[in-house]
Parts: structure tokens; sequence; C-alpha cells
């Protein structure tokens, strides 16, 4: 009959192969910028999808329940130069460079080995991987396109909610001048994200910013205050309000530490923790 006529075909005029299996790849998996609980439900659900790790060993103590047994590529810390060269020590600069070099070239090959046995890669990265990622010099490259950012809390986040918090001001916002049921600004305004070898290389951003009154937040700023502090001075007045925020994402050491850019340093020397900081500089930051 006609129905059953309907059901019948009559020809083929395309046929499509569809893979059930995604191709391999490198996921960029933020673990958030502090405390387990800032790891995404993705992120999570990325690690128990990939079939290998890179990760430090901080890394893996603290989502190793995430990870399960899955085996570990390499620690991409033990490719940081400084690190290399402490592990090190008795090696000329010469042959210390080229070691580094050809261990970084063997750990490229066995991610490029891994994807072509179809494997795909979690490489765990501390909060926004987007945001100064140290990934993206070396791996990109090697990996073309195949690679996807699972995002995560950035630390420039989590600081700003320890301002919001503390009800101090960052300068960041988009209220009206003198609002009267706005407790933390009194002006709009926007925040550059930077870093020091960024601003050295960009001075009339710096000037401008410091001209506009806006908020420059500082990544990586507490290794280089040495030099960061001198090219502030160029523009900022000794008197200029900088906040420092240590630790941000994790709740049992994070805080918050106010001061000016005339005794940044001495701030900053007497605290504990020289590593992990987030430096906040502008006439808002009150």
């Amino acid at each position: 009959n006609d129905l059953a006529a309907d059901r019948m075909i009559k020809a083929i005029n395309k046929i499509e192969v569809v893979s059930l299996k995604p191709q391999p790849k490198v996921y960029i998996i933020s673990t958030g910028c502090g405390d387990t609980s800032l790891l995404t439900l993705e992120a999570i659900s990325v690690m128990g999808k990939v079939d290998t790790f890179i990760a430090s060993d901080y890394q893996i103590k603290q989502f190793s329940k995430y990870m399960g047994d899955k085996p570990l590529l390499f620690d991409p810390m033990l490719n940081y130069e400084p690190r290399f060269r402490k592990a090190n020590p008795g090696l000329k600069p010469e042959e210390a460079k080229k070691r580094l070099e050809e261990q970084r070239a063997a750990d490229m090959k066995k991610i490029r080995d891994a994807l072509a046995a179809g494997k795909s890669i979690g490489l765990l990265d501390h909060g926004d991987p987007t945001i100064f990622g140290g990934w993206q010099h070396w791996l990109e490259p090697e990996v073309g396109g195949r690679f996807e950012v699972v995002t995560g809390v950035s630390a420039f986040s989590a600081a700003n909610a320890l301002f919001a918090n503390s009800k101090v001001s960052t300068g960041i916002s988009a209220c009206k001048a003198a609002d009267p049921h706005n407790l933390l600004c009194k002006r709009a305004s926007s925040a550059i994200l930077t870093a020091p070898k960024s601003l050295e290389t960009n001075e009339g951003l710096l000037k401008a910013v410091a001209a506009s009154g806006d908020t420059l937040a500082i990544f990586m700023g507490l290794t280089e205050l040495k030099t960061l502090v001198p090219l502030l001075t160029k523009y900022y007045p000794p008197t200029a309000p900088v906040a420092i925020v240590y630790k941000a994402g994790y709740s049992q050491s994070g805080r918050l530490v106010k001061t000016n850019l005339k005794k940044l340093i001495e701030t900053t020397e007497r605290d504990k923790e020289q590593m992990l900081g987030l430096i906040y500089v502008g006439s808002c930051v009150k």
C-alpha cells in the first residue's frame, strides 16, 4: 500500500560516517586558585575522561582522588628553568641550558606520542589558564588546535571577593559617582590586568592608567618588586594606595594587606609569603 511504499529506500543521496569517539586532545584543566572546593564540576568530569596527566607533585597530592590511578606523563615544573638550575647546581650554564632543552624536547615527544596513540591528556593548571598561563608558550605550538581549556576560578576573582568581604574597594565598578547606596566605591572605574614584564615593555599604558586613576591588578609581582616599584614610582606618588591579596582562594590563609607605594617593599618583606600575591595599585583602592 502507499504507507508501506513511503518507508522504502528508493535512493541513497549521501553516506556520513560519524565517529562516536572524540579525537584525542590536550585538556588544560583549571584546578581553581586555592582550596579544592573551588574546583568546578566540569573540571572533575574532564579529569575522569582523560587517559593521562601532566601535573606537579603538589597538584597530584591535592587532586589525586579525582585523578585516580591514571599515569603521569611528566611534571611541568621540572622544566621551569630556576627549579632545574636549583636541582642541578653543579652544571655550568651552557650544559644546564643544553640538558634542559633536551628534557623539554623529550617531554614534548611524550605528548605527541600519547596523542598519536589516541590518548587524551589532562594538563592541570592553577587559576584561569588563559590569564598569564604558563602552558601557552610551550604547549600550544606543539599541539596546534588539539587543545581545549576547561575554565575555573581565577586568583583575580577570588581576590575581588576578598576585597568585597573586607568592605574594601578595588575601584572596579560601574556605579554612579558618590552613590550613597554603594558602600564600596565612589565612582566608576576600570581594571587593567597585567604583569611586571608587560609594564616594562609598555610604559605608555602605565602612564595612562596612573593618570586616569583606574586600578592596576598586577600578577606575579611579589618576586619582581625590586624592579616593579621603581617603575611604578615614575608615574605614581609615594602615597598611592596599594593592596596585596596573599593566597587568594585559600580560605584559611588568604588575606588582604593595605599599604602605599613607598612602603610596599617594606610591607612585603615582613610577610612569610613571597610568591602567591596579587598587587592592586590605584587611587580607588581604599
